[in-house]
């Protein structure tokens, strides 16, 4: 039987992770404003067009959208209105849920509560974000080959080596060796432990859905250029707030340093990535004399349009939660 003492450390454990994750953020953002003109910040900010805005939420949407598309072609059986509304609460939860792996376990769990393919879900939700982020490493692994700004240059083997990373994720169980390895290790822990013969038979499933998608190479092509197209999407709307904030920067320079921020913003030490995200866009936008306030109000616009769109789709939740069954 669990102590009362245990059981009550586990229950404020998340909460624990959550306040402190909160407080790295705002550390962070603290200490990027104290070294800011927060005057020409906020001037910066509130001069943004609304209609304006308003044009870079409706591309950020697009991505949404083409997300989804991206998703269903690993579940083409699920109505692309489903996958949309998971995608947009998983939005949500990212900014409330410490880390985006967390956002992404909800959504898995939302859609296969209950069924029998539970784990070829669990894979697809894997898949799309692994698939996802080669797709984005690759747009940024292809912009350091272009940039002619010596920072990128310097970042290209990080870019390259992240990018082989997770192509060996990817397609790992395809080779028979560590496929062989994977189902030799669960059927001994289930030997030597009766006790995880449950959660260990769920792993098996899952490595068995992982590999019948590794045997469809088309679909995972598929993924992939939709993936590229998603990102382009988002790369299109960071372009579009950086003019309306007064600096332009070549496409292939925005390849590499979006890549490189969403890299850091999953990063399991900030709240939605704040502070971490707003960080390195000061740092990398400075090698090319961006100011720290520009730098600094275009990844704030970003993060609120996100929280915009999030909204939308914790009120979809809402709904969701409150219709009568």
């Amino acid at each position: 039987m669990t102590s009362p003492d245990r059981a009550s450390g586990a229950v404020l454990n998340p909460r624990v992770r959550w306040l402190l994750k909160a407080a790295v953020a705002a550390l962070l953002l603290g200490l990027l404003l104290w070294r800011s003109d927060v005057a020409s910040l906020w001037q910066l900010l509130a001069g943004q067009a609304a209609a304006h805005l308003l044009q870079v939420t409706a591309v950020l949407a697009s991505g949404v959208l083409v997300g989804s598309f991206k998703w269903r072609l690993l579940l083409p059986a699920e109505p692309f209105g489903r996958l949309l509304r998971l995608n947009m609460a998983a939005i949500f939860y990212s900014l409330i849920v410490p880390g985006q792996v967390g956002a992404e376990m909800i959504k898995a769990y939302q859609l296969g509560r209950g069924r029998i393919d539970a784990e070829t879900i669990a894979a697809s939700v894997v898949l799309d974000k692994i698939t996802g982020l080669l797709s984005l490493l690759a747009l940024g692994a292809v912009g350091t080959l272009l940039t002619s700004s010596p920072l990128g240059q310097a970042l290209r083997m990080s870019l390259f080596g992240l990018l082989a990373g997770g192509a060996a994720v990817l397609f790992g169980l395809r080779i028979p060796p560590l496929h062989d390895f994977a189902r030799s290790a669960g059927a001994r822990l289930e030997a030597r432990h009766p006790g995880l013969a449950r959660p260990v038979h769920r792993i098996m499933l899952f490595i068995k859905a992982w590999r019948e998608y590794l045997r469809r190479p088309g679909v995972l092509w598929a993924s992939l250029a939709a993936g590229v197209v998603q990102q382009t999407i988002y790369i299109a709307a960071i372009a579009l707030l950086s003019r309306q904030l007064g600096f332009e920067l070549p496409a292939f320079d925005w390849c590499w340093i979006f890549a490189l921020v969403s890299v850091a913003a999953v990063l399991p030490i900030s709240l939605a990535g704040l502070g971490v995200r707003e960080g390195v866009f000061v740092a990398l936008l400075g090698a090319f004399a961006v100011p720290a306030e520009q730098a600094l109000a275009l990844s704030l616009t970003i993060f609120a349009l996100q929280v915009a769109i999030g909204l939308i789709g914790g009120a979809l939740e809402l709904l969701r939660v409150a219709r009568p069954r």
